[in-house]
Order: structure tokens, then C-alpha cells, then sequence
């Protein structure tokens, strides 16, 4: 799945490396859409810049603090940690 644009260098080699591997490509249509596309897809590989994983980062802390589930992820990471 992309989320960068086409002309963009990392785009462009991390695609064609993908591709050669036998990978299917998913374009996104938009930046607004990403999380349901990711939920959608279920995309194996996502060539990301920093920015992009610091917002899904962001809102997703937010959706668990907002449903007031963080010491539950908080016990699940700690154990996914471990292995």
C-alpha cells in the first residue's frame, strides 16, 4: 500500500523493490482514508515516512485513552514485547 507520492525517491525504489518480489500494489486514494484502507487491505508492506507513523501513532493512543482501554494495550504490549 502507498501513501507517498510517485515522485518521491523512496517511493519510487521501495515500489520497484516490492513489485520485483512478486508484492501487489494498493494506492491510496487519500491521506484522510489511510486507516480505513489499512484496516480495509490488510497491507503486508507500507513504505512510510516519519510523519505518517507519529499520526497513526497519535490518533491511535488517542482512540484507547478515549475508550479508556490503555492499561489493557499498555499489558498487551509488555507481552508481545516479550516475545
Amino acid at each position: 500500500m502507498q501513501v507517498i507520492p510517485m515522485h518521491h525517491t523512496y517511493v519510487s525504489v521501495s515500489l520497484l523493490t516490492l513489485l520485483v518480489q512478486g508484492y501487489d500494489m494498493v494506492m491510496n486514494k487519500s491521506i484522510k482514508r489511510l486507516s480505513k484502507d489499512l484496516v480495509s487491505y490488510k497491507p503486508y508492506v507500507v513504505p512510510l515516512v516519519p510523519l505518517v507513523v507519529e499520526t497513526l501513532y497519535n490518533k491511535t493512543w488517542s482512540n484507547v485513552e478515549k475508550n479508556n482501554k490503555t492499561k489493557r494495550l499498555q499489558r498487551l504490549l509488555k507481552i508481545s514485547n516479550i516475545f
